[in-house]
């Protein structure tokens, strides 16, 4: 890389000195701090091969599969909210329950604790958003994405233990490095299947999610062998996902209209990108198709309670083990020169989430359900918020 910061320098100090307009754009004496300012733009993500010298920062590609990771977080938020029954499935009764609830106590049914056969088949939609936040280090720069979206499902009663479900929607995404040098803007469109099967106490919860992207990708492009040597380029590109999940945990009644839940939940997640060119004003350069693929685990411990009859909340935390399983390479090309790199920073994080949420029963046909989840690994940070309906048919 060093051999792509000279030539690079020099061909842009040579430019600099015949364009007052270029001097400005690169800020002061450009030629001094030149090498640092590119350091900060290209890091790794280079084109060299005799004369021939390109490079782009290469943030967005390092980050590209978390996409579908933050998607499918609230995606698996959304799906425990509306396959998990309410808990306080009993009925108000003198002198019998743990709790004492404007001047009669209330029982629990003696099957509190499976919320799948006191769930109810219906429809339901909900709103979600996240925000998150990428570290930079020596390869990448630091970076942020919201995404934003909607999906909505029915589900049915295939059997007194089994309820199954069927959800679609879409998303949006803005990703930005905080230098401004990168931006990608992504819309989805996804889909899935999903079931609980139950028997008490133990659950299983799986679900497996479809989903199509479309992205508008904005870089700068620096090169020795175009005027201008630093130039912003564009493109589009397309990709598939594939995130099929499990999740199988207990359910432990501590009364008080309470429950502990741990469980563990194990995700793949398989990613393609189509290939696709980024378009400089004089020059442009080839981006190849990948694949990226990935495990995550989370171990968990959920906390279930009961605050006044048709409203409770849950709340939860645990660990996240993430590991890649592809190689991450981005082939490209200019010029006919072809390169091969990889920008992802580590093979595998290991973190932390938090996650507190609710159910508020509308009355015995509909409830409004929602929650937010905070996690944080080696390189992330993000807040993942959802808020929905359900009603019974």
């Amino acid at each position: 890389m060093n051999r792509v910061y000279r030539a690079l320098t020099a061909v842009v100090c040579a430019t600099a000195i015949s364009s007052k307009s270029l001097a400005a754009d690169l800020g002061g004496n450009c030629c001094a701090d030149l090498e640092e300012r590119i350091a900060a733009l290209l890091a790794e993500l280079a084109v060299k091969s005799g004369n021939v010298q390109a490079a782009i920062n290469p943030t967005a590609h390092a980050n590209a599969d978390n996409n579908a990771r933050l998607l499918s977080v609230a995606i698996s938020n959304i799906l425990g909210s509306v396959t998990s029954g309410p808990l306080s499935s009993g009925t108000p009764v003198a002198g019998q329950g743990p709790m004492n609830l404007g001047g009669a106590e209330y029982a629990p049914s003696p099957k509190t604790f499976s919320s799948l056969r006191s769930g109810q088949p219906g429809v339901w939609a909900t709103t979600f958003g996240t925000t998150a936040s990428f570290d930079g280090n020596a390869t990448r720069s630091s970076a942020d994405a919201d995404f934003a979206g909607g999906i909505a499902g029915v589900q049915w009663r295939a059997s007194p233990d089994i309820l199954i479900g069927a959800f679609a929607g879409g998303a949006q995404s803005d990703f930005e490095t905080r230098s401004a040098i990168e931006v990608v803007d992504t819309k989805y469109v996804l889909g899935g299947l999903y079931a609980r099967y139950e028997a008490s106490p133990i659950f299983v919860d799986f679900s497996a999610t479809i989903g199509w992207s479309n992205s508008d990708s904005t870089s700068y492009l620096l090169t020795n062998v175009a005027l201008p040597t630093q130039q912003r380029a564009s493109g589009s590109f397309d990709g598939v996902f594939v995130v099929p999940s499990i999740e199988v945990g207990t359910s432990v009644p501590i009364g008080y209209q309470a429950e502990l839940i741990p469980s563990v939940t194990i995700r793949y997640l398989h990613q393609h990108f189509g290939g696709y060119t980024l378009q400089g004003q004089t020059i442009a350069l080839g981006i190849g198709e990948r694949d990226l693929s990935a495990m995550e685990e989370r171990v968990q411990l959920a906390l279930r309670q009961v605050l006044t009859p048709g409203f409770e909340i849950t709340l939860s935390g645990g660990a996240v083990f993430y590991q890649r399983l592809s190689d991450g390479d981005v082939r490209f090309s200019i010029l006919g020169v072809t390169g091969i790199d990889n920008p992802l920073a580590t093979e595998s994080e290991t973190g932390g989430f938090v996650e507190a949420g609710f159910r508020f029963d509308l009355g015995p046909a509909a409830f409004l359900y929602g929650n937010a989840e905070h996690m944080t690994t080696g390189e992330i940070n993000a807040t993942t918020g959802t808020l929905g309906l359900s009603v019974r048919y």
